[in-house]
């Protein structure tokens, strides 16, 4: 079992390949920090480093992009808290960032309420993560209610519907699609907001309600939404 961060950050760089780098480079990560390690393999080491929230802030601080990856997966939830969420978002800089360490905080206590809070965020990864977490909460939170998604997440889909910021109007078509899968009620009211954005005068919104459309209207997902238990 891994318990130093020099011992972590050794195993990392040996599981780090030119491949992956150029992978790396190839959508748009900033590879100033990177090691060029995949996700598979963090994941895979991550079993054998000590989890704890101590050694998750300790591999954050090093600034090394895979560190603070695994940092994320390696963070029991109910040690984490608002003042960390807080400090780690600040470094959100790119969207596999975003998409990794959200796990982590949408597990929590508080996730629904930063989650709402980063919505209305104006920096755009902070923006991304929380859309994210809606995506997270549509597949793991079976205790949320659909009246909680309608009431919370679709005002905030439609408001931020209009941002065209790549990585937040992805997050917030990503965030409309898994939560209109997540059963046949949802499904419905997520294909009435998607075609009301579809027919927006903007752009970005016309692109995120035709783009949910496609997906929550297909035969595919009809039929697997059908069999949901979810909600």
């Amino acid at each position: 079992m891994l318990d130093r961060v020099e011992d972590i950050i050794a195993a990392l760089r040996k599981l780090a390949t030119p491949a992956k780098m150029a992978s790396i480079k190839r959508v748009g990560i900033k590879t100033d920090n990177c090691l060029g390690t995949s996700v598979h393999d963090l994941r895979r080491l991550s079993g054998n480093v000590v989890h704890s929230r101590n050694m998750a802030e300790a591999l954050w601080g090093t600034g090394i992009h895979e560190a603070r990856l695994l940092a994320g997966m390696i963070c029991p939830p109910d040690e984490a808290d608002e003042a960390l969420a807080e400090k780690w978002i600040m470094d959100f800089d790119s969207w596999d960032i975003c998409d990794l360490v959200m796990d982590l905080f949408a597990s929590t206590s508080f996730g629904w309420k930063i989650a709402v809070e980063w919505c209305h965020r104006p920096e755009e990864f902070v923006r991304r993560t929380g859309f994210g977490m809606f995506c997270w909460f549509a597949v793991h939170d079976r205790d949320a209610s659909n009246t909680k998604f309608i009431r919370v997440c679709f005002p905030l889909i439609r408001k931020y519907a209009t941002d065209d910021r790549n990585f937040v109007r992805k997050a917030v078509n990503w965030a409309l699609r898994n939560i209109g899968k997540r059963n046949m009620h949802l499904n419905e009211k997520a294909i009435g907001l998607a075609t009301g954005l579809s027919e927006s005068k903007n752009k970005t919104a016309r692109w995120v309600g035709k783009d949910a459309l496609k997906e929550l209207t297909s035969e595919k997902v009809l039929k697997r939404v059908a069999k949901s238990t979810k909600g």
